[in-house]
Formats: structure tokens, C-alpha cells, sequence
């Protein structure tokens, strides 16, 4: 299964904490984007199978995830 050509996910940073609490699931890690980044590369790589995502920061690669999954399944439904 492939994604469409025109299928995006935006992602970017924010570089300034959302609240003044001093919990690490308020930091948006690089390696969320570096990660998120590849599976949009690859998402052949997730297909029909369960992620499970831990210490998620944000949850940004889960986020990308379902949405990969979800478009990978969408594109395989019969038309």
C-alpha cells in the first residue's frame, strides 16, 4: 500500500514551552520529528500492523501514525 501523492502531514516545532509546568510531555523531542519524518518516508514499513507508542512527549509520532494507518486503510478499500 501506498499513500497518494498529495498526502501531507505538516510538522513543525514550537520552540516556546506551552506552560510553565516542567514536565518532559510539554517538550516537542527531535527525535519525534526526525522519526515522524521517516515514517512519512516509509510508511509501508506500518502497515497492517499496532503501534504502540511510549514516552510520547506530545504524542507526535502516534499522531502520525494513526494518521498513516488510517489513509493506508482508507487507500486499500475496494472503490
Amino acid at each position: 500500500g501506498e499513500l497518494k501523492k498529495d498526502t501531507k502531514i505538516i510538522i513543525g516545532q514550537v520552540t516556546k514551552r506551552q506552560s510553565a509546568q516542567a514536565d518532559v510531555g510539554f517538550v516537542m523531542w527531535p527525535s519525534a520529528i526526525v522519526l515522524s519524518r521517516w515514517l512519512m518516508s516509509n510508511p509501508h514499513l506500518i502497515q497492517g500492523k499496532s503501534v504502540l507508542e511510549l514516552g510520547a512527549g506530545c504524542g507526535l509520532v502516534g499522531i502520525v501514525v494513526a494518521s498513516l494507518l488510517t489513509r493506508l486503510r482508507d487507500n486499500q478499500e475496494p472503490t
